[in-house]
């Protein structure tokens, strides 16, 4: 899903002001957001799961996300 993420900001990237792209990367965003704010509820490791980035510099810069 990281993977797709980061293809999703290379979209927003390559289709500037392109709404589709922007929501495209917003949806992975958000599935990301959930997934590790489950993960810290069960006490999970995130970082074993790859998901110890700043989330939120992916939707602020989408040079920063990763």
């Amino acid at each position: 899903m990281i993977d797709n993420a980061k293809d999703a900001i290379e979209d927003v990237n390559n289709n500037k002001n392109d709404e589709f792209y922007e929501g495209k990367k917003a949806a992975y965003y958000e599935m990301l957001d959930s997934l590790k704010n489950d993960l810290e509820i069960e006490d999970a490791d995130i970082k074993e799961f790859g998901l110890d980035i700043d989330l939120d510099a992916m939707i602020e810069d989408h040079r920063a996300a990763f």
